[in-house]
């Protein structure tokens, strides 16, 4: 039997001290120069590293045909392909940084950078003590959420307990220093292993579990995301019917200088007793951050090759068709 991997040693140890410098650093850091800071970070890599420009540039090309093919406006915002993928570099720079210098600000300062539309259907299925399952997708300073999502909550009259799926670090010095952070703040943290039994006595206990649901799940269930077969998972759906409780899909788009908006969108319930099988609980989950990344599809993180089950397959029918 193989035997779980050591996640300790002096590599990892000094690779968890720098990490922690860096984020010391951000933190103190200004809003506005960690944006200008972040910007100019991405910048850098998206004229060095070329492979992850194709692969953004894959999943832009993807995104825009499937917005067109649907009727809806194009996403990249009337940019040229290029100037696109080059935004999103920078945007995701930006984000990143910026995530850990709000996270080491007072919650008084949020106001100044982050703003909340349409809280009222998530304040509404949470009263009354009431749990609900929230879809994050990787857009927008989402590392700033685990530190004020519970203050811009109750600044809305969102009073729940808030917690979160993560997944565990392959360094066991960064993991508990990142999962006692987050919880200092408030925030319950499940580790991706956790058994199902526990994220979803939380939820009915009446707390709002974030589960982050856009990435591609080796495990999932095939579903149909931005018009390509993927793999997406269904435990949010899964959690949504064990917990009884409402699901909702959360975005976070840049909307000016070092200035961002947090959106709630409804997700349509499987409580009735309709399409309660996983691939169904998968398919709604993958559109429900599909809706949330739409809002601003040029802050998503498009750096990974998202949709690469979908081409190696397209690729593989091609070959076939030419023997």
């Amino acid at each position: 039997m193989n035997q779980p991997r050591e996640y300790k040693g002096p590599a990892r140890w000094l690779s968890y001290v720098m990490g922690r410098i860096m984020i010391s650093i951000l933190m103190r850091l200004p809003i506005s120069l960690s944006w200008y800071l972040g910007r100019s970070l991405g910048w850098l890599l998206w004229l060095l590293l070329t492979s992850r420009r194709r692969a953004v540039r894959a999943n832009l090309r993807i995104i825009s045909k499937w917005a067109r093919g649907t009727g809806q406006s194009d996403p990249l915002e009337t940019r040229t392909i290029e100037a696109a993928v080059r935004e999103v570099f920078m945007r995701n720079g930006a984000n990143f940084t910026c995530g850990f210098s709000l996270s080491g600000k007072r919650p008084e300062q949020l106001a100044k950078h982050i703003e909340m539309r349409n809280s009222g259907p998530l304040r509404k299925a949470t009263q009354n003590g009431r749990g609900a399952v929230l879809l994050l997708s990787h857009m927008g300073p989402w590392e700033a959420l685990a530190h004020h999502l519970s203050e811009i909550f109750r600044a809305q009259g969102i009073n729940n307990a808030l917690g979160a799926i993560y997944r565990r670090f392959n360094n066991d010095y960064m993991d508990h220093w990142y999962k006692t952070r987050r919880e200092s703040k408030g925030t319950t943290m499940f580790g991706s292993r956790y058994k199902f039994y526990a994220p979803v006595e939380f939820v009915r206990q009446g707390g709002i579990l974030g589960i982050l649901s856009d990435q591609r799940a080796s495990g999932g269930e095939e579903v149909t995301y931005f018009g390509k077969t993927t793999k997406a998972t269904p435990l949010p759906g899964l959690i949504h019917l064990r917990a009884k409780a409402l699901w909702f899909g959360l975005s976070m788009q840049t909307v000016g200088f070092a200035k961002w908006r947090i959106t709630i969108h409804e997700v349509p319930s499987h409580l009735d007793g309709t399409e309660r099988n996983r691939k169904a609980l998968a398919q709604t989950s993958a559109s429900a951050c599909q809706a949330s990344l739409m809002e601003s599809v040029i802050d998503g993180f498009w750096i990974n090759n998202r949709f690469k089950d979908a081409l190696e397959r397209e690729a593989e029918e091609r070959d076939s068709s030419k023997h």
